[in-house]
């Protein structure tokens, strides 16, 4: 993919509902995961705006009340998204330092990370 993937606070908002989520789910699943006044219009909306950018697919149908529902699922998971948008910005500027960013993501506290997981990465991508 490698094209940045600009979302709105309200994709934002869903998409992190869906990056919770395990299993495909249907809008009247989703509004229940999710803590909004959105009705399922907006909702929908939102799910085709996503749908568009690749993030998310619908995966099935099923019958909901007597009502035809699809089941919807991410595309990527929040990791994939991040990379993504990562390679993105790297494609338009090959200066870019990855070693840097890797050494500022290391040492920001709020991501915790201890030099075991910096040996435990090194170890799995060498293999």
């Amino acid at each position: 993919m490698n094209t940045f993937i600009n979302l709105t606070e309200k994709e934002l908002d869903i998409m992190k509902i869906f990056w919770e989520l395990e299993k495909p789910v249907t809008i009247q699943e989703f509004l229940s995961e999710y803590d909004s006044k959105a009705n399922d219009t907006t909702i929908h909306a939102n799910l085709r705006k996503l749908m568009k950018k690749g993030l998310i697919e619908a995966t099935g149908k099923t019958i909901v009340t007597r009502t035809p529902a699809r089941f919807y699922f991410r595309k990527l998971s929040i990791e994939e998204y991040l990379a993504n948008q990562i390679l993105s910005v790297y494609s338009l500027n090959n200066n870019f330092d990855i070693l840097k960013l890797l050494t500022v993501l290391y040492s920001n506290e709020a991501l915790n990370l201890s030099i075991n997981d910096v040996e435990t990465f090194l170890r799995e991508v060498s293999v």
